[in-house]
């Protein structure tokens, strides 16, 4: 990645937190191009599946199964009509000499309910057929898309994470240079205006503070720069002896 000329070495903060998003995208396409990374979108996946609809349905009257739904209503009214009669069969036999009579009930209780079921035709099974083809072939386009895309993407990673995280880090440093310009504010009402008074508390409080945010604040508060590094290294000295104070102290 070395060399490339998209990324943002030799940019200024200011010149960095004025990037747009599309700014740093066509930084970062521009420099993926350079290393010869293909510029791909994300394929879009293959429509949901919809599960296929049953375009027949037969109806079983006890062990009946027809695909006639007039022929099951006659017939569970038929079966409801006569539904638990019972006919005695008498009849005699013979076990050696002496004969016997016979007596069994028959019920013709079979059940008039009707089940319906659904089923396919054959022409319905055979465009479900087509479809699964179908959906077959362009899961496996998509895949090798996708496949391609992962692996473009992999690569780009590495810009993303030069040109996109620089100008994240340096979005967050503006986000705190300005939080520490309110607190600088903050100070400047406790001291009364006083603003060497107001810098001093300032450089006591935030000792390792980036350099940028001092020079924010001289610039923004028009301290003139001699005296601010005076205040600064005269603050520097008074809290290390405190701690040293302290830590003795402690001992």
């Amino acid at each position: 990645m070395s060399g490339n000329p998209q990324n943002l070495e030799g940019y200024t903060h200011e010149q960095i937190i004025a990037l747009t998003e599309d700014d740093i995208e066509r930084m970062i396409q521009l420099a993926c191009a350079e290393d010869g990374i293909p510029l791909l979108k994300r394929p879009d996946p293959i429509e949901e599946f919809k599960p296929f609809e049953t375009d027949r349905v037969c109806f079983q009257i006890g062990d009946v199964v027809t695909t006639d739904e007039e022929f099951a209503n006659q017939l569970a009214t038929l079966l409801s009509d006569h539904s638990s009669g019972i006919f005695r069969l008498d009849y005699d036999y013979k076990i050696g000499s002496d004969y016997h009579t016979l007596k069994e009930s028959y019920h013709s209780d079979k059940g008039s309910t009707i089940k319906r079921t659904p089923y396919f035709s054959q022409e319905a099974f055979d465009k479900i057929k087509d479809e699964l083809l179908r959906r077959t072939k362009l899961k496996k386009e998509y895949e090798a898309k996708k496949d391609a895309y992962d692996k473009a993407y992999r690569k780009r990673q590495g810009w993303e994470g030069d040109i996109q995280g620089t100008w994240y880090e340096h979005l967050r440093l503006e986000e705190n240079i300005k939080r520490h310009i309110e607190e600088f504010r903050n100070y400047l009402e406790l001291a009364n205006k006083d603003v060497a008074m107001a810098y001093s508390f300032f450089c006591k409080a935030f000792r390792n503070l980036n350099q940028m945010a001092y020079d924010r604040v001289i610039k923004e508060f028009n301290i003139p720069i001699g005296d601010a590094e005076s205040i600064k290294n005269l603050a520097e000295t008074t809290m290390t002896e405190k701690d040293e104070k302290a830590k003795a102290d402690k001992d």
